[in-house]
């Protein structure tokens, strides 16, 4: 059942009255509310203004890691709303949006609705992250479906009429990123179809207090420095890999990671190697066999925090 929401209600930003679209409760395609996430205000306001408009199709264009696809599940979570979710790649057919045959348990042939056709019958939303892996034909098939208009399914012998309440969310990478690679120029009947909107990482403050709430709950006695200096870690990787010259950017998720590892391995200095870098492999080095991404990342580290990756044993023990 529709529910009626507000900003404050449902975003915790104090005396905002804005009306918003929610259900009374979740169901199972609700993604899982994450009370942590901070919403952005500027971001917000426009993703809200799309979902309450009569516009089907949004692109979020942002580097990697910049939280596109955690934008639009919390949303979602927030206002008890189901959203299916897929990842496109090179190989993504029309069938897997739209829906192919499969063999049911009598060894019979049925059409499976794929999950735009699918949200379209529910009035739910779909979230396509990466969508501009997916080659320009399979992009183009969705072009009805994005305008909100009837679509005839051959195979189910029937026309859809997305039901109030579909919304397709696209995340991309954008074209003037110099990490953008291996990926496709769609059509621009397609492209026309969309709103769009940047969404760029959290600014250093919102981070730093994020990050501050989650190394004192983590029992970090001062967590502040330690925030701050992760944080200014993250952004000057983020610059290096918006600039082409790292492969390898750092998350709000995997900032916290980071910070939670390295304290759970506080101990391990004791081996010969200082937590910071070890609990960096383990959320962002480990992801890349690029050796000089790997390099700068620590380099950075090591400018930021000021102390080296390999510990003096004596000196750590001789220290307690």
């Amino acid at each position: 059942m529709q529910k009626q929401f507000t900003v404050e209600e449902a975003f915790g930003f104090p005396g905002a009255a804005i009306p918003c679209r929610g259900e009374d409760v979740p169901n199972e395609f609700t993604p899982e509310k994450n009370d942590r996430y901070v919403f952005r205000k500027d971001v917000l306001r426009v993703f809200r203004a799309f979902m309450e408009s009569e516009q089907v199709a949004l692109e979020l264009q942002g580097p990697k890691g910049s939280g596109k696809t955690s934008l639009a599940e919390q949303y979602f979570a927030r206002l008890n709303l189901p959203l299916l979710s897929i990842t496109a790649h090179e190989r993504t057919e029309p069938g897997d949006l739209i829906g192919y045959y499969v063999i049911n348990d009598e060894g019979k042939t049925e059409f499976l609705p794929g999950p735009v056709t699918k949200a379209a019958m529910e009035g739910w939303g779909v979230l396509i992250n990466e969508s501009n892996a997916m080659p320009p034909g399979t992009a183009t098939s969705l072009n009805e479906f994005l305008q909100g208009s009837a679509v005839y399914i051959p195979e189910l012998r029937q026309t859809i009429k997305p039901k109030p309440g579909f919304k397709v969310i696209c995340t991309t990478n954008p074209e003037d990123d110099a990490s953008y690679r291996g990926r496709y120029l769609q059509d621009a009947a397609y492209a026309d179809r969309f709103m769009k909107m940047r969404v760029d990482y959290m600014d250093s403050e919102a981070e730093e207090g994020l990050l501050t709430d989650v190394l004192g709950d983590y029992g970090h006695e001062d967590p502040e420095p330690m925030a701050k200096s992760l944080v200014d870690v993250a952004n000057r990787v983020r610059t290096m890999y918006k600039g082409g010259t790292c492969r390898l950017t750092i998350s709000t998720r995997a900032l916290v990671n980071w910070a939670k590892r390295t304290l759970d391995f506080a101990g391990i200095e004791q081996t010969g190697v200082n937590p910071i870098y070890y609990a960096l492999d383990l959320t962002v080095c480990n992801h890349t066999r690029d050796v000089n991404s790997v390099k700068a990342v620590k380099e950075t580290v090591l400018q930021v925090f000021g102390v080296p990756e390999v510990v003096e044993v004596a000196n750590a023990a001789s220290s307690d």
